[in-house]
């Protein structure tokens, strides 16, 4: 018997891996940021006041043109499903960068929305995916 009791407890076990940190929630404030400004880009008419100047001088017309071709092509918007908040290389300390799913009656979208400290966009960009990390390259 001793023999079987050695077999069991006698390697250890592996350290669990933590548990995932859920994002924090979302605020309800941003969150309508989101939902407006992705409507106003299907729509093809965005507010520059809304922007930080240097991301409204990058945003012309014909960029706001072609991006509501391809959003409006998902149909309605149905629902705002937060994924949370994104650490991105190089951002500067006040602004936060937000990470959102737009479902829409003929697909979705991924939103990353940054906001300034004073509420301005400072970067706004719409993906069918959500790019990862892939293996480094070696020297």
């Amino acid at each position: 018997m001793a023999a079987l009791v050695a077999g069991i407890f006698g390697h250890p076990r592996p350290t669990p891996s933590p548990s995932p940190t859920p994002p924090p929630p979302a605020n309800p404030a941003v969150t309508m940021v989101a939902r407006r400004q992705f409507v106003a880009w299907q729509a093809g008419h965005i507010n520059r006041a809304d922007y930080a100047p240097a991301l409204s001088a990058r945003t012309d017309d014909a960029k706001v043109e072609q991006s509501s071709l391809q959003l409006g092509a998902l149909g309605a918007l149905q629902s705002t499903q937060y994924l949370g908040p994104l650490n991105i290389y190089d951002t500067p300390a006040d602004v936060t960068v937000y990470l959102y799913k737009m479902l829409c009656s003929n697909g979705f979208v991924f939103e990353q929305l940054a906001l300034d400290g004073r509420g301005k966009i400072e970067g706004i960009v719409f993906r069918d995916t959500i790019p990862t990390p892939g293996p480094s390259a070696s020297p």
